[in-house]
């Protein structure tokens, strides 16, 4: 769906003579630095597209040097991180590597929230660019008014904001307020990508869980509900599985 959102785009691409339309990705982090959701959502957007002739870089940050390497056919630029406010990571060095970047792209494609990447939309040059908006920004509320401006200034400039299910855009104050120009893609998985398990292992897990129950697979992260989750299944006594690691764990084992 979305390599088809990017070719229904050409007619406000600057033509360059050339065969293949560039995306630039903009993110805290991706594939394979780390292995959360929006890093995954990137990937297979990149890979998605690739077979239509769409050339994609990624510019993201890392705790290691600055490097530029190719992972799965997909330029990866890292820009090393020199310092992180409230999980926002930002360098100095990230805003001459976007401005360079930026006049090599046909899109730009943010992926919110990051509030860097708000910051660094002041940089770009006039390309169009689509803002997939992942989620509402749900603790920081102190700190959340004084980004509140360069936020609405990021959200007002971008041709395509980018709802991943019905149900957030007809909920999340900030798409409700830009509904004009909001399109619904629902999130996707590589089936591809999966790793082949052995009948033992699915024999082993079978007997360990049984069978029925609600399954969750990602990064144990507040916004995510899960605790919610956990107090409903307590109430009804249905089973529940939880596959991840994150920040939430120890909370969420208390739960048990």
């Amino acid at each position: 769906v979305l390599s088809e959102f990017y070719l229904m785009h050409l007619r406000v691409i600057r033509h360059k003579n050339e065969n293949k339309m560039k995306v630039l990705h903009v993110y805290r982090t991706c594939y394979p630095e780390t292995k959360g959701g929006v890093e995954q959502v990137i990937r297979f957007i990149a890979s998605g597209t690739k077979p239509l002739g769409i050339e994609t870089k990624i510019l993201t940050l890392s705790d290691n040097q600055t490097s530029s390497y190719y992972c799965e056919g997909t330029e990866i630029i890292s820009v090393k991180k020199s310092i992180e406010i409230s999980s926002n990571g930002f360098s100095w060095k990230l805003i001459r590597q976007f401005k360079k970047l930026s006049k090599w792209a046909d899109i730009i494609h943010y992926h919110y929230p990051w509030p860097t990447g708000d910051f660094l939309s002041l940089f770009g040059s006039s390309n169009p660019s689509i803002v997939t908006y992942h989620s509402d920004i749900i603790r920081q509320k102190c700190l959340k008014k004084l980004y509140q401006p360069l936020e609405s200034h990021f959200l007002n400039q971008a041709n395509i904001l980018v709802a991943t299910s019905p149900q957030y855009a007809h909920t999340s104050e900030n798409l409700l307020r830009h509904k004009n120009k909001v399109k619904i893609i629902p999130l996707a998985v590589d089936e591809n990508t999966y790793p082949i398990p052995s009948n033992d292992n699915i024999n082993k897990w079978r007997e360990k869980v049984g069978e029925g129950f609600f399954l969750f697979v990602g990064v144990l992260r507040y916004y995510k509900g899960l605790d919610f989750l956990l107090e409903a299944a307590k109430i009804n006594q249905l089973p529940v599985i939880i596959a991840g690691d994150g920040p939430e764990r120890v909370k969420l084992e208390s739960y048990i």
